[in-house]
């Protein structure tokens, strides 16, 4: 009997597929609920204070993650001015474990100083996770386009719901900080001083 929901799932599956993925549908829902019921109202209603675009404006699109281990999560996207994105920020959890992660993109135009943008990449707090740099040569005002990305997460049980939210929050608010910082660019190193000290709440590695 236990073992039901995996033939129920497995006759709802596509033949033609070379591979099917199989979800426990009781913890699916449980997940999905714990997502849109505890978690994404008040992560929602915080949003709506920070002065910015942001997708989703509505219920979020929960999706799997592929692994060993059934697990939900759903993307939070925070928009700039130029209606780019400037942050991104998934909220996973599973039955024995939550993440957070995070991505800021911080676009930096042409005539920035070679020597600031080294001293942003090369720090020696980002060493263990450094950020990435892409250069569009098409767009002069986001020439240099540099992602910090984090990711951090516990067992249930060290904390409750709301260590979580105030988390997500948390990472929100320091991104917008970090995107309000350098919304017209990197133009001394007193810039790239304030700029590293909001970017360490998040992104420093330990």
């Amino acid at each position: 009997m236990y073992h039901n929901w995996i033939v129920q799932q497995a006759k709802q599956s596509d033949p033609t597929k070379d591979i099917i993925i199989i979800e426990n549908p009781e913890t699916k829902t449980y997940l999905d609920k714990l997502l849109l019921v505890e978690l994404w109202p008040p992560i929602k209603k915080h949003l709506e204070t920070v002065g910015f675009p942001y997708t989703p404006e509505h219920s979020p699109k929960i999706e799997t993650k592929l692994s060993y281990e059934l697990k939900r999560f759903f993307p939070i996207i925070i928009l700039g001015f130029t209606n780019r994105a400037m942050c991104k920020v998934i909220l996973e959890c599973g039955k024995n474990s939550w993440m957070i992660k995070t991505e800021f993109f911080l676009g930096l135009p042409y005539n920035t100083e070679p020597g600031l943008i080294n001293e942003i990449i090369g720090n020696s707090r980002f060493e263990g996770n450094p950020p990435s740099m892409m250069i569009y040569k098409r767009y002069p005002e986001s020439y240099f386009d540099i992602t910090f990305n984090n990711g951090r997460g516990e067992s249930w049980g060290m904390h409750d719901y709301n260590y979580i939210i105030d988390r997500v929050q948390q990472v929100i608010d320091v991104n917008i900080s970090m995107y309000e910082q350098t919304v017209d660019g990197i133009l001394h190193e007193g810039h790239v001083s304030e700029f590293l000290s909001l970017a360490f709440n998040i992104y420093e590695s330990f």
